[in-house]
């Protein structure tokens, strides 16, 4: 096998926008079929695919490759459509589904997709809820297919050339990152405001952007041990409504997430200032401190630089080009080659699974009056939600949130 045949199930904006202009550029990866209950999203990213593809294939051809752009022309007429994904899964031979819907339905299609012995890769969240979460990482267990978990933004120049000076020692001990994600808010797309389709606000949407991405620069062999909602904001809603759609409307789920996260192992610990806004930033700027120096990423003109400080404020400053989409045919390959070279993807089921619950502690914390919440003390409490209520309690922690942002209003 020398490609690996995958079927999209979701054909929206996360796909026709970050997913498919990646794919056009991983070799590795054969578009088979894609799913959507929509025939206006099927339609238009037809289009938009056939249109992608066979421009890719007319720059492979003028540089002198006739073979190859002639197989890109046919892939493309020979991808199947489908309103139903389980009519996809019975019909098609697929070494990979590629899961790029509304957070809503994650988990229920990844668990569809491994109990029917596809490998799987999900956007972020891994699913509303670290309850809901639990359960596709049982089915990863008992299907012993790949998973990947999509965070692109390890890939960005930035946070990849961070984690690869701290590695190296860069700036002695790492003590402290700040890691804002955060813009306007997705005023566009209406999903994203409910709290049942979404499961949360900007801190399940942006926020675990930055978490993740914190455990990544500080090494995945420390574990998150605490969460703290903090002050002033919290995990609030500060706008209070919103044009939606062209809808002016109140809003239900928070606007603003500014939290703590404390990682510890064996060599220390790491305290990173995070935040998830959809209301700008409000936390400072991405800083890396160490003991002996920190990173920024600075900006002049028109480039871009990750700047190395040490102690006494010397700077050595590396130029660098952050492009969002490269991000997202970064973590295609990287899916690809795992299947293609038989080894388990990095970024798995388990840090998907750990960054729902640092989020969903956050939650907790922001609950409790932002308390710090141990992450073990939280996973007990949801674990003993689970086995009370079973598939209820996933509804049931959605609603909690709900009715704690409905009494802030």
């Amino acid at each position: 096998m020398d490609k690996v045949r995958v079927g999209i199930v979701g054909a929206g904006g996360i796909f026709r926008g970050a997913h498919l202009p990646g794919y056009v550029n991983v070799k590795e990866a054969e578009i088979i079929a894609i799913a959507d209950p929509s025939d206006t999203s099927l339609k238009l990213t037809k289009n938009i695919l056939t249109k992608k593809y066979f421009e890719k294939a007319k720059k492979i051809e003028e540089e002198g490759d006739r073979e190859r752009a002639g197989n890109l022309r046919e892939m493309v007429k020979e991808i199947r459509y489908y309103r139903d994904y389980s009519e996809m899964f019975s019909k098609e031979d697929l070494d990979l589904i590629d899961i790029c819907t509304p957070h809503k339905y994650h988990a229920s299609i990844a668990i569809d997709a491994l109990n029917n012995g596809f490998n799987v890769m999900v956007e972020k969240p891994l699913a509303r809820t670290y309850i809901e979460a639990l359960d596709v990482v049982d089915a990863v267990k008992d299907s012993g297919k790949y998973f990947q978990y999509n965070e692109n933004l390890i890939y960005l120049p930035p946070y990849y050339l961070s984690m690869k000076l701290v590695r190296s020692g860069e700036i002695g001990d790492l003590l402290f990152i700040s890691i804002p994600a955060s813009h306007g808010g997705p005023e566009g797309r209406e999903w994203f405001w409910s709290p049942y389709i979404g499961g949360g606000g900007a801190m399940l949407d942006n926020g675990i952007h930055a978490v993740t991405v914190s455990w990544y620069i500080s090494g995945f062999d420390l574990k998150p041990v605490e969460v703290k909602s903090l002050n002033p904001y919290g995990l609030s809603i500060r706008a209070g409504f919103r044009n939606i759609s062209g809808m002016l409307r109140e809003i239900e789920v928070e606007d603003e997430g500014v939290i703590s996260v404390r990682y510890e192992g064996d060599r220390g610990w790491v305290t990173a200032l995070v935040e998830g806004s959809w209301i700008y930033k409000n936390i400072p700027d991405y800083i890396v401190i160490g003991s002996k120096g920190y990173i920024k990423w600075e900006f002049e003109g028109n480039k871009e630089y990750l700047s190395i400080y040490d102690a006494y404020g010397n700077r050595r400053r590396i130029e660098i080009e952050s492009k969002w989409v490269s991000t997202f045919e970064a973590e295609i390959r990287n899916m690809c080659l795992s299947i293609l070279r038989n080894r388990k993807p990095m970024i798995d089921e388990n840090i998907g699974l750990e960054s729902i619950a640092i989020v969903d502690a956050a939650y907790y914390s922001e609950m409790l009056g932002r308390k710090p919440v141990k992450i073990a003390d939280f996973k007990l409490y949801a674990k003993k939600l689970r086995a009370k209520l079973g598939k209820k309690a996933i509804d049931e922690f959605m609603l909690k949130k709900l009715e704690y942002f409905k009494g802030l209003k």
